[in-house]
């Protein structure tokens, strides 16, 4: 194994106990009433790991998608793949199945990150770049049961699989990314610019390895097969996507309707909540325009397209777990860092505050019901 690999991996141990740790004792040490602990499980230390969306791919897991999931929403809006594999392994229990996914993808992820940067750049820029993804304040979501680590796990691998050249392992990596989160479709352009990139940009040089690229979008096709199959109508999950205010729009609508959210509301923590989605946001994609030639053309892509997915959806709630895995952002990240120590020690402390406000606020379920003074207040008692 690389050195580099071990150093990152040993770092990576480090850090998942620490976060395990912390997120545990902060969840039983918040008072009831400054929280909306989770209840449904029965294991303590798989409970501040189940989170909102949790409860779906579940419902997913055991019942498939139905009409029966909860009086305002249906579960038709979350990706097949992840309650498959929970599905799948539910011999050893759904809700552990569902724990410890995330727990070995997210290790699986780390090292795919880290060999997929050291094919452009060195050893100590690629391990800063996973540094700070994991200092990044919605880092939480590659530990919790979500599928933001199998997502990311399945997208380097794409990358990896066609900077190779390796198309079929590509567009299959491709499908299953996708097939865990929508935004995945944002590879297929990257996809075929680096396929053209190896034929020389030249029709004739084609051949039919272009049609792996596909894979990327079947994954959605396969989903709105599913659900017409299991339900009748292969268009269910943009029903879901309408209950939670997400639709289709001009990019511009999302920072818009935050905007107007934050006007209408007289929760402190709404107004927080979406302030900082508006901040990181534009610092995002400050970053990406600054530092535009200095990733890798398909990198660069792949980000613009994410954000137009993003942003097209109409708000900009959960923006911070879409952007955990933009990858090439961290990497950019990482290259400014290395400017000078004062920036890199800014980052650093900017990120770790958030972050462990973070870790905090989501491993005790805390949302607009919740006084956030009365509930930082109660950890200091």
């Amino acid at each position: 194994m690389d050195d580099g690999l071990k150093k990152i991996l040993v770092i990576f141990i480090v850090y998942k106990i620490l976060m395990l740790s912390f997120a545990t004792a902060s969840y039983y040490a918040v008072p009831e009433q400054f929280s909306h602990k989770n209840t449904e499980l029965q294991n303590p230390l798989i409970s501040p790991w189940h989170q909102f969306d949790t409860r779906a791919y579940l419902d997913i897991a055991t019942k498939g998608y139905n009409y029966e999931y909860g009086v305002t929403t249906t579960n038709f809006g979350w990706y097949p793949f992840y309650p498959f594999l929970i599905a799948a392994f539910g011999f050893v229990g759904h809700d552990t199945a569902a724990y410890l996914l995330p727990q070995i993808f997210s290790f699986l992820a780390i090292a795919s990150m880290y060999i997929l940067l050291r094919q452009t750049w060195s050893e100590r820029r690629a391990r800063k770049s996973i540094i700070y993804m994991l200092m990044f304040p919605s880092a939480y979501f590659l530990t919790a049961l979500y599928t933001e680590p199998i997502f990311l796990f399945f997208s380097c691998m794409t990358f990896y699989f066609a900077m190779k050249g390796r198309w079929h392992y590509a567009g299959v990596m491709g499908y299953f990314a996708t097939l865990t989160r929508f935004i995945g479709i944002s590879m297929f352009i990257p996809l075929l610019y680096m396929y053209m990139r190896e034929r020389g940009f030249k029709i004739r040089n084609v051949d039919r390895r272009i049609l792996l690229m596909l894979l990327v979008p079947a994954a959605f096709v396969t989903v709105m097969l599913y659900q017409y199959a299991a339900l009748g109508d292969p268009f269910l999950q943009f029903y879901t996507q309408g209950q939670f205010s997400r639709g289709i729009g001009l990019p511009h609508t999302a920072f818009m309707n935050t905007l107007n959210e934050i006007a209408s509301t007289e929760s402190l923590f709404v107004a927080m909540y979406n302030y900082f989605n508006i901040v990181m946001s534009l610092a995002f994609i400050s970053i990406l325009a600054l530092f535009w030639k200095r990733i890798p053309p398909e990198y660069a892509m792949y980000a613009v397209f994410s954000f137009i997915m993003i942003f097209s959806s109409g708000i900009l709630s959960s923006v911070t777990r879409f952007e955990l895995m933009m990858f090439p952002i961290f990497a950019a990240i990482s290259g400014i860092s290395e400017k000078s120590r004062s920036m890199s020690i800014a980052i650093a402390v900017i990120f770790s505050l958030f972050f462990f406000m973070q870790v905090l606020a989501l491993a005790n379920h805390v949302n607009g019901e919740i006084d956030m003074v009365s509930f930082f207040r109660s950890l200091l008692v």
